[in-house]
């Protein structure tokens, strides 16, 4: 009897096993502190300070997302990832510049444009990989530049697409990037500090490479939808 009712207690989790269906995520001790106040939510799951190992099930649909909040957050950041066939995980805090990371390359971003860009405000479409933009071309795909990513930045990918201005006005009304590029950053020389004034944002998201490490975004400006890696996000 006590080995029926140990078996009942462990049932949903031995499914989730035995089916494939679960993936584990667990954090790295060694810069985890109950003073950081870092917590996870994943697919609904808590990964903390006091639960340091979770099974998550995969969507079925869309983006797995997970919500990131440590002392300096006062509201939970979210993050969209995409949980593959198997594997573990393990989260690093980042006491460095803030966030987490978890092993694994950082990701390269390509956005390729549908339609023509009507730019007679004098206005330039931008992606923006972390703290560098990139000029987007409207007739090729163009990979963002990370030329100004610091290297202990979380590998967490902060990736925007934006329909800006040269910000003619003071410069305390100004927004500054640390440089833009070009659509060909080979033959661009940067502008380093470059202020521009935001007409657009179009897109604004934080993605963490697990298994797919290339995000590739496709807008289409005539009908307005957005694809992050084939899936529809606008």
């Amino acid at each position: 009897m006590k080995t029926i009712g140990l078996l009942i207690l462990l049932h949903p989790l031995l499914l989730l096993a035995q089916n494939g269906t679960s993936f584990e995520f667990s954090v790295n001790q060694q810069n985890l502190s109950f003073e950081s106040k870092v917590e996870w939510i994943i697919n609904g799951q808590q990964l903390d300070y006091f639960n340091q190992k979770v099974l998550v099930k995969p969507k079925e649909v869309g983006f797995d997302t997970i919500l990131y909040k440590n002392k300096y957050l006062k509201e939970f950041r979210e993050v969209i990832c995409q949980i593959p066939k198997e594997g573990k995980f393990v989260f690093v805090t980042n006491p460095c510049c803030g966030g987490f990371n978890v092993e694994g390359p950082n990701c390269e971003v390509n956005v390729s444009i549908l339609g023509e860009f009507d730019n007679r405000r004098q206005s330039k479409l931008i992606g923006m990989y972390g703290e560098t933009g990139t000029i987007i071309n409207s007739k090729d795909e163009t990979k963002l530049s990370t030329e100004c990513r610091s290297a202990m930045s979380s590998n967490v990918c902060k990736i925007a697409l934006l329909e800006i201005e040269d910000c003619r006005e003071p410069p305390h009304s100004c927004k500054v990037m640390h440089c833009l590029s070009g659509p060909d950053a080979d033959k661009y020389i940067f502008e380093y500090e470059y202020t521009y004034k935001e007409v657009v944002n179009i897109l604004n998201l934080n993605y963490l490479p697990l298994d797919v490490h290339t995000v590739d975004i496709t807008y289409n400006l005539t009908k307005g939808e957005i694809l992050l890696n084939g899936i529809r996000i606008k």
